[in-house]
């Protein structure tokens, strides 16, 4: 947002109009999704935040950031709440849950932080050795699908 504006009070804007759509989408989405619309819910926003990376494929702008920022800051608790809530219920069935249930969610931030780790290492490499302006939006596209490709993994489980 400031490379496009140069404005601080843009980027601050921004940051405040994901927040306020973040904060209104948490509210609504851990109120009104059960637990038997959850796997809808992960679908339907896995897919806009995969279509809201799309918008960064043609050229943007001010509008065009802006609404990514909307897409985000209420797709993202529409994706997260069920996920997490479902990931948390197959901990609490699993095997020795009692015993174990630090360890799942310990075992479970791991590869978060693992994938986190990684996507930073190939950003990095790949910048370093192919031109930003292409290889950016290219990335977006393969790593932005990552939440949509969850829904597939999660999509047979029973609770």
């Amino acid at each position: 947002m400031y490379i496009e504006t140069n404005s601080e009070l843009s980027l601050g804007l921004f940051n405040f109009l994901i927040s306020l759509c973040s904060f209104i989408s948490y509210y609504f989405v851990s109120k009104m999704v059960s637990s038997k619309k959850r796997k809808a819910a992960i679908f339907y926003g896995g897919l806009a935040l995969y279509l809201a990376v799309l918008l960064f494929v043609f050229p943007t702008s001010y509008v065009t950031i802006l609404l990514y920022g909307v897409i985000i800051g209420v797709s993202f608790p529409l994706f997260n709440v069920p996920f997490v809530s479902l990931t948390y219920d197959i901990i609490g069935k699993s095997k020795n849950a009692g015993n174990w249930r630090v360890e799942y969610i310990i075992i479970r931030e791991v590869f978060i932080n693992i994938g986190r780790v990684l996507a930073i290492i190939v950003f990095i490499v790949s910048v370093s050795f192919l031109d930003p302006i292409f290889i950016i939006p290219v990335l977006m596209l393969v790593f932005g699908g990552g939440n949509f490709l969850s829904y597939f993994f999660i999509r047979k489980t029973s609770i």
